[in-house]
């Protein structure tokens, strides 16, 4: 294993920065490992294009779950990663088998008569957070099952590990991987010679995470015996006085520190040349925060009577920027704290104000015209009121437009 650096920092640090550099000193040489989509389709991005990088360069990085993967399919494994549903089908199906052999007796109307009905899937869902769980901290079937036998445990955890072991066998059998067994099956490629995916790879980094799970952090390991250079890059500011706000981050980076001889630096923030990012880093101040001169005004607090004066001002706002500045709509952006309390408003007002408008939540049914005359047609027939009547009776949901 080659040196282990560590970079820490907050989001509006030059921790991206540092490790970015190392990259492109690498450059082909170099994978960075991600924790979403978005967050490595923006570094690949701010990667290639910042420096002018050679597109020859190729995918220099990778979402990690995606990664694993990759690496799984150079070695020549058919991946067949499943989701959230086709894993509770198959849990189902082994909690049947135990059921019809007896495996189940904890469960069974003898047990709980008042809970038995329809209790399976129940039963089943919380089991496989159960056995997500285990599998993310890298505890295999086997070795849970003599953790459970050793320490005497209640037999409803012994009906665990027998639901545990049929599931993991009936993914063996059908060649299927769950997430964490796609990092356990990645990890065993790892401990012999190098994995396909890391030949001619110098320097592996790791940034944007905030933790890892013992199943990632294993394979990570794995990992680290085939590069020179292995980087982390963690969210983190070192302040004491905020260490509550970075607590998970402050726990990865001990958990690195005990496993690596590390090599640390934190970037630590500029110092703010905007309100916006002063008010970003003193929002949640222990300590009075300190007026900074010189800042570039771009951040306005404003009142108001209520959520239709709000939207309206907003409204109005954003018309201005349309017309007079010559803002594309697609560059404002809305944000509310509850964006349900206000939807329908926002809806209407935006619809009267003739701005366009795109709504990154689904519309509740009882929000639309449909949804309205349904509402109103039950109404009606409950209370038999004369408005709810009238109101079901003029609706156009309500015209028989079939051929006498």
């Amino acid at each position: 294993m080659g040196r282990v650096l560590l970079f820490t920092g907050p989001e509006r640090s030059d921790r991206a920065g540092c490790i970015d550099a190392l990259l492109r000193e690498e450059a082909g040489a170099a994978l960075l490992l991600a924790p979403a989509y978005a967050y490595a389709a923006m570094r690949r991005e701010d990667l290639l294009l910042g420096a002018s990088a050679p597109g020859a360069w190729g995918n220099p990085v990778r979402e990690f779950n995606d990664f694993a993967r990759y690496l799984l399919e150079a070695e020549g494994r058919e991946v067949r990663l499943l989701g959230d549903f086709e894993r509770l089908l198959i849990l189902e199906g082994c909690l049947n088998g135990m059921e019809a052999s007896g495996g189940l007796h904890l469960f069974t109307a003898e047990a709980q008569p008042e809970t038995a009905p329809g209790m399976t899937q129940g039963l089943a869902r919380h089991l496989l957070r159960v056995i997500t769980q285990l599998k993310q901290a890298a505890i295999e079937p086997g070795d849970f099952r003599n953790r459970v036998e050793k320490t005497g445990a209640a037999p409803i955890d012994h009906a665990v590990a027998e639901a545990y072991a049929a599931y993991q066998e009936a993914l063996k059998a059908t060649g299927h991987y769950d997430v964490p067994g796609l990092y356990w099956e990645a990890e065993r490629h790892c401990l012999g010679a190098a994995p396909k995916v890391l030949h001619g790879i110098r320097l592996l980094a790791l940034d944007g995470f905030d933790d890892f799970t013992p199943s990632q952090f294993r394979l990570i390991q794995a990992l680290s015996r085939h590069v020179e250079r292995l980087v982390f890059g963690l969210n983190l500011d070192p302040a004491p006085d905020r260490a509550d706000l970075y607590a998970r981050s402050i726990e990865t980076a001990q958990q690195i520190r005990d496993r690596f001889d590390v090599v640390e630096t934190n970037a630590g923030l500029p110092p703010p040349g905007r309100y916006s990012e002063f008010a970003a880093a003193t929002v949640f101040w222990r300590d009075p925060p300190r007026a900074v001169e010189g800042l570039t005004p771009d951040l306005e607090i404003h009142t108001h009577a209520g959520v239709l004066h709000e939207i309206e001002s907003i409204g109005r706002k954003i018309k201005r920027l349309i017309l007079d500045e010559g803002v594309a709509p697609g560059r404002i952006a809305l944000v509310f704290r509850d964006f349900d309390a206000v939807a329908a408003s926002l809806r209407a007002i935006f619809h009267e104000f003739g701005l366009p408008c795109r709504i990154h939540q689904k519309q509740p049914l009882r929000q639309s015209a449909l949804g309205a005359f349904l509402s109103r047609f039950i109404e009606a027939g409950a209370a038999w009121s004369r408005e709810a009547v009238l109101d079901v009776l003029l609706s156009p949901w309500a015209a028989d437009t079939a051929p006498l």
